[in-house]
């Protein structure tokens, strides 16, 4: 948690709780986006770049659930 999260990011975990949660949004958006172009244009590196912004957003959302938790607690 120590690599994912900096320590002034503690101080005020509400904002940065919404921060990454955008760019989570961003990240799934996009690995979506990159998996339909996979699709349609039958291209098999389409996959494989939309599957790395898929796991990028849920390491996102899984930190942002830790730090929400961690700022309750």
């Amino acid at each position: 948690m120590r690599f994912l999260v900096r320590l002034w990011e503690y101080r005020h975990p509400r904002a940065w709780v919404r921060a990454r949660f955008a760019c989570g949004i961003f990240n799934l958006g996009l690995g979506v986006l990159l998996l339909s172009l996979g699709y349609w244009r039958e291209a098999s590196y389409c996959y494989w770049l939309g599957a790395v912004p898929l796991v990028g957003a849920a390491l996102i959302f899984w930190t942002c659930y830790r730090l929400q938790h961690s700022a309750l607690s």
